[in-house]
This record gives C-alpha cells, sequence and structure tokens, in this order.
C-alpha cells in the first residue's frame, strides 16, 4: 500500500460517514463526489480519492472522472521540447568530445 493511500484510509475514518455508496450499493464508509454529490466508497471501482487539505479527502466519483477524462485536453509546448532537446544534444555531444 502506497503511502498515499495509508493516508487516504486514514482521512477517511475521520471524514466519512456510514450509507450506501451508489455504485457498490453496500453500506460502507463513504465520503461525498466534489462534482456530483453522490456518496462513493473508497473502493478503487467507485472513485478516485486525493488527500485534500484540512485533513480531508476530495472524491470523485467513477462517472465525474470519465468526464473530466473526456474534457481533458493536452497541450504540447513545443517550443520547451526544442530547447529541453537542444540541451540533450549539446550534453551528449560535450561528452563525446571527452571521450
Amino acid at each position: 500500500m502506497y503511502q498515499d493511500e495509508e493516508e487516504i484510509k486514514n482521512l477517511l475514518e475521520r471524514v466519512s460517514e456510514l450509507y450506501l455508496c451508489e455504485y457498490c450499493e453496500k453500506k460502507k464508509l463513504t465520503v461525498q463526489c466534489e462534482r456530483c454529490g453522490a456518496s462513493v466508497c473508497s473502493h478503487q471501482e467507485c472513485s478516485i480519492l486525493f488527500p485534500h487539505h484540512n485533513n480531508s479527502v476530495l472524491a470523485i466519483c467513477k462517472q465525474c472522472q470519465n468526464l473530466y477524462n473526456q474534457e481533458i485536453k493536452v497541450y504540447i509546448d513545443t517550443e520547451k521540447i526544442s530547447n529541453i532537446k537542444k540541451k540533450a544534444r549539446t550534453i551528449y555531444f560535450k561528452q563525446k568530445e571527452k571521450e
């Protein structure tokens, strides 16, 4: 178990309540989805959880997570990539010269 998972587990015990999870339909310790307010448990099939400020947990249900994943657009800054490539080439050729 990762340190973050252990931290989330401890936080859940402090901030969650015993309710019916809307995804697995079992009565468990649940938190509310930050976006839609659904009661979700900590299982990976039901939600994704993040440590949040003031010893709380930020929960996103799987349905909202899928919506977020569809909305995310990858932005590639080609100028930064070309600068990194130039640095890498410079370092590579300097090492070649030393050999």
